[in-house]
């Protein structure tokens, strides 16, 4: 078994620079074979294989029990919704419905098998990991390089989409929730030289079997009643602190002016709840600071969604009655101004006298850019502008945005695109199963817009969450970038002999996150 080299044994090697903010610069084209061997292959696999919806698919049931359909779960329910979710009808209909696409069917045995193996080690027993269930497995394979019918699942999940958008965004112990992605990870938790290893794979060079950065953690943090966090909520936490800061400064800086947060586009009042929750974790003298001339509008296209969120925070209400007075619902087009319709529910929550011309506009929107029509991203720039404050988050690709590379970013770019591996391996990369997943699993067109759709001309289609960065800047306004590289999995890969109160884990790149921020300038 081949011994860890020097470099990887001292951690301070590893501590490279955060994927910091910077001002946003686009590249504009990216060649598709930077991702795809053959991108015409690619496109006949997608139009000749994927298969139609089978009839009545749309009304088949994807419901699992309440209890289940959280994103922050513990380390066991975290298989136990696994399988729950492949128990529904709906599911058990999408198993029959996909199929594999033949262009990465023996890669994906490969990893599956290595997972499975793992999953099975001696040192695993009593470890709970995201794929460490038969039934995690399985869910991810049915997610990932598999071509589903097109159909809107986010109406058929309902309730149970937050569970079903965790499983396939992956989970981290609690623990490391508060870090910035794999960057932060990778500095903090790369075994040093003071460990001696029992890998279950061969170590070449500090990775796992020549792929995989490996990490210690405490095993505590992996035990079956220990707290997991879904990775993209990791993001709306971030959003959510900014936010409040945003609430902070303004309450500050001239207490008279009210302040209008504005949930805008995505989850139905997800990140209003988020910010409300955390503010209620304060204390009472914050809160009164942070509550007393603040409004939040949810802002959302889709009715039946709005009726949803109107439900959820109902129930809220029975808890904090105070929410009712503090959030509105308007079914609107966040790509035109504020209509008076819109004015006049407001008007009807918040008081004759609001007037949200007269407000501290600031806006938000997570993991949603990517579900819209880009057509539109300009005219939703047209808007973002006139906010004072305004920040989105989204899965995109890191090649269409200029950046200073950092250890995390050249891991996913090797693991995802393959730069950088032999030519022999190279085909094992991860990013065509990732393509998929985007592509074919999400509505719309080309899927879920994140840089891994190929267009009818052969192209790989520009992010959304870039494009919509790229249409505020020239709408006239300034927008900073800052990035962070998520998880697939984190999976067991052996023993520290000197320390058996911690394990050691793979951790497996698995998508990338772009956050897009606008500030209005100061006169």
């Amino acid at each position: 078994m081949a011994e860890l080299t020097e470099a990887s044994q001292h951690p301070d090697k590893l501590a490279e620079p955060t994927i910091c903010s910077d001002e946003l610069k686009v590249v504009d084209r990216v060649p598709p074979e930077s991702l795809f061997p053959n991108p015409r292959s690619r496109l006949q696999v997608l139009r000749r294989d994927r298969p139609p919806a089978p009839d009545g698919i749309e009304g088949l049931s994807a419901e699992i029990p309440p209890e289940l359909r959280q994103q922050e779960v513990t380390g066991e329910q975290i298989g136990t919704q696994a399988q729950a979710l492949l128990q529904t009808p709906f599911l058990q209909a999408v198993r029959k419905a996909s199929v594999d696409n033949p262009a990465f069917v023996v890669q994906k045995r490969i990893i599956l098998a290595t997972m499975q193996y793992l999953s099975r080690q001696p040192g695993n027993k009593n470890l709970c990991l995201p794929h460490g269930s038969p039934a995690g497995i399985e869910l991810s394979h049915l997610m990932f390089a598999r071509l589903w019918p097109p159909m809107n699942i986010y109406a058929i999940l309902g309730p149970s989409y937050p569970a079903f958008h965790a499983q396939a965004t992956g989970r981290v112990p609690e623990s490391l929730a508060d870090s910035e992605g794999l960057d932060k990870i990778l500095e903090k938790h790369t075994p040093d030289s003071g460990h001696k290893l029992q890998p279950a794979l061969p170590i070449v060079d500090g990775k796992l079997a020549g792929l995989y950065p490996l990490i210690t953690a405490d095993r505590k943090t992996l035990e079956p009643d220990a707290p997991w966090v879904s990775q993209d909520q990791i993001g709306r936490r971030q959003t959510a602190d900014m936010m409040i800061e945003q609430i902070r400064s303004s309450a500050r800086k001239d207490p008279e002016i009210p302040i209008l947060v504005e949930d805008a586009a995505g989850g139905v009042g997800n990140m209003t709840e988020l910010i409300l929750k955390r503010i209620w974790d304060l204390p009472p003298e914050d809160q009164a600071e942070l509550l007393r001339n603040t409004r939040f509008v949810v802002r959302e296209y889709n009715e039946g969604q709005i009726v949803g969120g109107k439900s959820r925070f109902a129930a809220l209400a029975k808890k904090h009655p105070e929410i009712s007075r503090l959030t509105c619902f308007t079914q609107s087009d966040v790509t035109r101004p504020i209509a008076d319709k819109e004015i006049a529910e407001m008007k009807a929550v918040f008081g004759d006298d609001f007037d949200p011309g007269k407000c501290r506009r600031l806006g938000m929107s997570t993991y949603t850019a990517g579900a819209m029509p880009s057509s539109i991203l300009g005219s939703w720039a047209d808007q973002i502008i006139n906010h004072d404050f305004f920040v989105a988050v989204d899965f995109s690709n890191p090649d269409f945005a200029s950046r200073n590379e950092s250890l995390a970013t050249t891991e996913y770019q090797r693991l995802l695109h393959g730069r950088g591996l032999p030519q022999v391996i190279k085909p094992f990369s991860l990013g065509i199963g990732l393509a998929d997943h985007y592509h074919t699993v999400w509505p719309n067109e080309l899927g879920h817009v994140a840089g891994y759709s190929l267009t009818d001309a052969g192209q790989l289609a520009k992010p959304n969450i870039i494009t919509l960065g790229q249409s505020i800047q020239q709408s006239g306004g300034a927008v900073e970038i800052k990035s962070a590289v998520r998880l697939y999995s984190l999976t067991y890969a052996g023993e520290i002999k000197n320390d058996p109160d911690r394990v050691l884990l793979a951790a497996i790149p698995g998508w990338w996150s772009d956050q897009i921020t606008y500030k209005k300038p100061k006169k």
